[in-house]
């Protein structure tokens, strides 16, 4: 008939077939095998195939369309459809069910017990409340896809150029979106997947939960405000990856995230390792964690104030750094680049940092060991370089601010001059080493001191040894007052030049002073032990050199005789020991002091 209208029953035990112009069902149609062609259908009845139901055009063109206005499609076996567009409000249930349309607008429930496929080549729209489900494959394609419904599949696979949704799209084995243009997940949107999650798109904005046991992304851009986690998550964007404020990457074990860009103010969080690559810029102004290692690459690293990186273990790989912020590893941390500007904080147990250029006016820690290397060490006053272990600074140039603070050995390794106006402190020993001069302003302390110097060592700050021995080797030495040298163990000065001495110079052991010039006192030196001047030319002026036991005063230790010694209105003396002097000239004077010696003779002497 060219119009069916059925209000009643349509029935048939084998096969039934209607076509016509157009198909007006209110009723009940049911066969076996029911085949309709019609370039309409308006169903708000029951259309039953028990083996198969299929709806088709009648010609090849144009394609029927079909309205199922709270209508009842159903088979047992392959439902198969075919149309233009299609509106649909009702219940379509098959085991196998195939969609070919130009469009598909869902109100209802599309249900498959084996396998589902819609191909579009316009839109499918489901609308909130809606269902297409799956007990095994799902795949829908179409020009665009929006959900505000439950689309539910064992295996889930869907294509389009863009896909909006707001409701629920999981895939309980394998979830695969491939999308060209733009993925939407919106607030209340759900992508998820109790096995493997895959995503292609340009680019990708996610608000909702988008979740896999195995999640991999692979897209242009990324915009994340939503949680977006894995049990592994893997992330790919070529141009970039900006984790808004609410956003959540987390994985519970490796994370790993490839981009160009990346913009975090919210959370990037792995259970396991966590590697972050951004071939260009990395901002952080929230928080990237890591419960196993952590290493983080980049052009440029910006971690302001508000930044956290915290790892079990970390390496840091990145040209330009500036930190504002904190970078925290409970084990190993290792941060190197190009350029380092540090305000914030920089911590790990066995913590090195190899920059070629370091400005430093936050805080280094390591609470284990501390290494810095580079060839440029910047810090101010506020710098602070903290070790609960040793500390080693090995540079090219150092610019003696701060503090540079260890419980054990602070070992300092510079090619330049070295000016300290800050405070160098060991609680064992104190090695400072330079191929030019020092000179220290500020305070200088160990239990152990080591210093040498390719030129000059000016002393016109604080230099405290403790009971360690302690070595000062110098081309000269000028110990100036007010500084001081003071120690509690032996203590070695030596000079390929002169020793110049204004400020209190002494310790409670032994003091040997090694000077192949002249040594010139003003001051106090002073020996709670042994003190020996090895010199060429000692002159004491106003000067006390005062030694608890015994006092040697020659060129060298083999007991040479030096060339001069000249006492002007000084002491040298010693409290119990041997006074021992050698030399080819000894003049003792002092200054207002005068003897006049007269000879008479005496004709009455015998």
């Amino acid at each position: 008939a060219a119009t069916t209208d059925n209000r009643g029953s349509l029935l048939s035990a084998g096969t039934l077939s209607l076509d016509g112009n157009s198909l007006d069902n209110r009723g009940t149609v049911q066969g076996n095998h029911v085949t309709i062609r019609q370039n309409s259908v308006t169903n708000s009845g029951t259309l039953t195939g028990i083996a198969a139901l299929t709806l088709a055009a009648r010609m090849a063109s144009p394609q029927p369309a079909l309205m199922n206005n709270g209508g009842s499609l159903l088979t047992s076996g392959d439902l198969t459809i075919t149309a233009g567009s299609i509106t649909s409000s009702g219940h379509w249930q098959g085991k196998r069910v195939l969609i070919t349309a130009d469009s598909l607008a869902n109100s209802g429930a599309i249900q498959a017990a084996d396998s589902l496929t819609a191909r579009l080549t316009g839109e499918l729209v489901s609308t909130a409340g809606s269902k297409v489900t799956s007990n095994g494959e799902m795949a829908l394609s179409a020009l665009n896809l929006s959900n505000s419904g439950q689309w539910i599949a064992k295996n889930l696979t869907l294509k389009a150029n863009s896909l909006t949704s707001a409701g629920d799209i999981t895939g309980v084995d394998t979830l695969t979106l491939t999308v060209n243009q733009t993925l939407n997940n919106q607030a209340n949107g759900k992508l998820l997947s109790a096995g493997v999650l895959t995503l292609k798109a340009d680019s990708v904005t996610n608000d909702g939960q988008l979740q896999g046991n195995v999640t991999t992304i692979t897209a242009g851009q990324l915009t994340n405000g939503g949680h977006l986690q894995g049990e592994t998550l893997t992330l790919t964007a070529s141009g970039g990856v900006n984790n808004r404020s609410g956003g959540v990457l987390m994985s519970r074990n490796a994370l790993n995230v490839s981009t160009a860009t990346l913009s975090n103010q919210s959370t990037i969080q792995g259970g396991g390792g966590v590697s972050l690559n951004a071939t260009d810029r990395l901002q952080n102004d929230g928080k990237i964690l890591s419960g196993s290692n952590l290493t983080l690459t980049a052009q440029v690293l910006a971690n302001t104030g508000s930044g956290l990186v915290q790892a079990a273990t970390l390496l840091l790989d990145v040209v330009n750094t500036v930190n504002g912020g904190r970078v925290l590893a409970t084990g190993s941390a290792d941060v190197k680049g190009t350029t380092l500007n540090n305000t914030g904080t920089l911590q790990g147990a066995d913590l090195l940092v190899n920059y070629h250029t370091f400005s430093n006016s936050g805080t280094l820690l390591g609470t284990s060991g501390l290494g810095v290397k580079g060839s440029s060490l910047l810090q101010n006053g506020t710098g602070r370089l903290y070790s609960a272990g040793n500390l080693l600074l090995d540079a090219q140039d150092f610019s003696g601010q701060g503090q540079v603070v260890a419980t054990g050995d602070v070992t300092l390794k510079l090619i330049a001059a070295l000016t300290n106006h800050g405070t160098l402190a060991a609680g064992k020993t104190l090695s400072v080493t330079s191929q030019n001069a020092i000179t220290n302003g500020g305070v200088m302390q160990g239990d152990a001191m080591v210093l040498g110097a390719g030129e000059a060592f000016t002393n016109n700050g604080t230099l405290t040894a403790g009971k360690g021995n302690s070595v000062f080797s110098a081309q000269r030495l000028f110990l100036n007052a007010p500084g001081s040298l003071q120690g509690g163990g032996d203590v070695s000065l030596n000079s390929r030049s002169d020793i110049t001495i204004s400020g209190f110079t002494g310790t409670a052991g032994s003091l040997t002073m090694n000077v192949a010039g002249t040594l010139l006192n003003s001051a106090l030196i002073y020996a709670g032990n042994n003190l020996k001047l090895f010199t060429d030319r000692l002159h004491n002026q106003h000067g006390d050199i005062l030694a608890g036991n015994s006092l040697w005063v020659q060129k060298d230790a083999s007991g040479g005789a030096n060339t001069e010694i000249i006492n002007n209105s000084g002491n040298i003396e010693t409290h119990q020991g041997d006074i021992v002097v050698r030399t080819g000239h000894l003049l003792n004077q002092r200054e207002g002091f005068s003897a006049t010696t007269t000879t008479r003779t005496n004709p009455s002497s015998i």
